[in-house]
């Protein structure tokens, strides 16, 4: 049975999924609104919609730039 992807992920995940980018610079991207935090009672989660949606954006950049 496959396991579903979380819609929600914590901020040290996040940084993981990020290629390891520093806490300071995940919360530039929250400020900057490139990255959706989703408050939880106490615990702050990243969207992972706002993940994919800031590679994509990046990788699109990139790709532009190149050509």
């Amino acid at each position: 049975m496959d396991t579903p992807t979380p819609l929600l992920h914590s901020i040290p995940v996040a940084r993981k999924l990020l290629g390891d980018v520093s806490h300071g610079h995940i919360y530039n991207l929250i400020r900057r609104g490139e990255l959706e935090l989703v408050k939880l009672g106490a615990s702050s989660k990243i969207t992972d919609r706002s993940i994919n949606a800031l590679v994509d954006r990046k990788v699109a950049e990139q790709r532009d730039r190149a050509a």
